[in-house]
């Protein structure tokens, strides 16, 4: 579950592997640029790796200082896909990476790029490690074999709420559930969502993802999730010259105008 230190183990595991291989490579890939940021505010602040030593690569870093920062830096902190396009493109050495940090590991499924890059690395080395984290990792267990198989997961290692280890490090949590009347400005702030979200869902329909007949009103965060994972495990195949990159990001933005509509 979210909250029992994952960022925490991952900085610790990055901050071993960085010490104990000075001539190697530490990879952390995260789906999202704010979850990239998350682990290097974690990774600078718990284990005190200088911020000369690492990097972060995202698309927007030109070639050539993407090829100088692989060479010089210890620590690179991206997304998967900006991984995979430097695997791609020989920006970085894949036989010196001695251990690769998967966030949001239950997205290793299909052909999305954590899958690929693993790979990627497998056919250049058999010397480096993978921890991949995750907070849902998988609906059922045909999902969860998928995982360990595409990211050559060994050992699982599961904790939960209850887990006796953990207790003296938890932190009192009370919730309380405040029931709040709709406003005009609530519901016309509901409107201008439903009216933003629409045309994105019909571009989803399109493209085979939900059933024409499947209203806004229908439509969960949960579902939009099954239907990326579907769309992934068949290929990442569009229609009318839609590119898959545009899909994902209809899908990203149709969750989160939901999420809102959810909470409204």
């Amino acid at each position: 579950p979210t909250g029992l230190g994952k960022t925490f183990i991952a900085a610790v595991v990055m901050y071993n592997f960085y010490r104990w291989f000075p001539t190697g490579k530490v990879v952390f890939m995260a789906p999202t640029k704010p979850l990239v940021a998350q682990q290097i505010q974690a990774c600078h602040g718990i284990t005190g790796v200088p911020q000369s030593h690492t990097a972060e690569l995202q698309g927007s870093v030109k070639p050539e200082e993407r090829a100088r920062l692989w060479r010089e830096r210890r620590i690179i902190f991206c997304t998967p896909q900006s991984m995979h396009n430097d695997l791609a493109k020989n920006a970085c050495e894949a036989s010196k990476i001695v251990c690769i940090v998967v966030d949001e590991a239950h997205k290793a499924q299909g052909n999305y790029a954590y899958c690929a890059v693993v790979q990627e690395i497998a056919r250049h080395t058999r010397h480096f490690r993978v921890l991949a984290l995750s907070a849902t990792p998988g609906k059922d267990l045909k999902s969860v074999n998928e995982v360990l198989r595409n990211l050559l997961i060994k050992e699982v290692e599961v904790i939960n709420e209850e887990a006796e280890e953990i207790q003296q490090y938890r932190h009192a949590r009370q919730e309380e559930i405040i029931k709040c009347e709709s406003t005009d400005a609530s519901k016309d702030v509901e409107d201008r969502l439903r009216a933003i979200a629409e045309p994105i869902l019909n571009n989803l329909k399109r493209q085979g993802l939900f059933y024409s007949s499947q209203s806004l009103l229908n439509i969960t965060q949960f579902a939009i999730k099954r239907a990326r994972e579907e769309w992934q495990r068949g290929g990442e195949r569009t229609s009318d010259g839609t590119s898959p990159h545009q899909v994902n990001s209809d899908l990203s933005k149709l969750n989160a105008l939901v999420g809102c509509l959810e909470k409204a």
